[in-house]
């Protein structure tokens, strides 16, 4: 990586589920999102899978992204309602990674992400 510092400060709790985070990139937050704590890194393409979590509606959904450090530009991967979804780790423009919905069995994804058009966070 280029030094770029990287920080997840806690930011709240779910009722009975996992600790939520803000994450920072240098220092300057990526405001009005809040996210689950796992992440991975691929310090080659200087990149953080992380996954977001939205709450204040009746569904929780999730939603994975992956962000590249320097720019601060976000590709949006995939989506779970009323579950979570994990990164587990990346093989070059792909992106291996794990549903978690509550109800059900989880199921293993990868995503190629280089044909995704990136978005400014």
């Amino acid at each position: 990586m280029n030094n770029q510092q990287i920080n997840l400060d806690y930011a709240d709790e779910i009722a009975m589920g996992p600790r939520l985070y803000r994450l920072s990139i240098d220092g300057s937050p990526i405001k009005k999102k809040i996210f689950f704590k796992a992440c991975v890194l691929d310090s080659e393409r200087n990149q953080i899978a992380i996954t977001q979590y939205s709450y204040g509606t009746e569904d929780i959904e999730s939603t994975l992204w992956v962000i590249d450090i320097e720019s601060k530009r976000g590709f949006e991967i995939s989506k779970q309602t009323n579950g979570y979804i994990e990164p587990l780790r990346f093989e070059g423009s792909r992106l291996f990674y794990s549903t978690h919905p509550f109800n059900a069995a989880g199921d293993q994804f990868e995503r190629d992400f280089s044909d995704i058009r990136p978005t400014t966070f």
